[in-house]
């Protein structure tokens, strides 16, 4: 693959995952307060739950099952969409606006292993 196709991909993927995710980014879950770590790694920080339990921020669940079946299905839908309309003019102007958003979201990395 030349590095315009991967240029291209990459453009794509984080176009794909914007659209995927843009309903989400208004939730809660990722609007809410982030806590504050003097260490950086979160180990210092500790939530209280119903009954008074302290759990380490590290080991507790911050995704109900229900936000992760949702998230689950918001991106099994973007990519659905993505599959029906990629040569959907329309849909490829929607695509290039998620990428402006995306622009400078980290690059993406295969995560199949290449066999030569």
């Amino acid at each position: 693959m030349s590095a315009q196709e991967h240029h291209i991909a990459s453009k794509m993927a984080k176009a794909v995952t914007f659209m995927c995710l843009k309903n989400l980014m208004h939730n809660s879950y990722v609007a809410g307060k982030e806590p504050v770590s003097p260490a950086g790694d979160f180990t210092d920080v500790f939530i209280t739950d119903g009954q008074g339990n302290q759990i380490a921020w590290t080991e507790c669940c911050r995704l109900s099952h229900d936000e992760r079946e949702k998230i689950q299905t918001e991106i099994i839908c973007g990519i659905y969409d993505f599959l029906l309309n990629v040569e959907n003019e329309t849909y490829g102007e929607a695509m290039k606006e998620a990428y402006r958003h995306a622009v400078d979201w980290k690059g993406p990395e295969s995560r199949i292993r290449r066999h030569r």
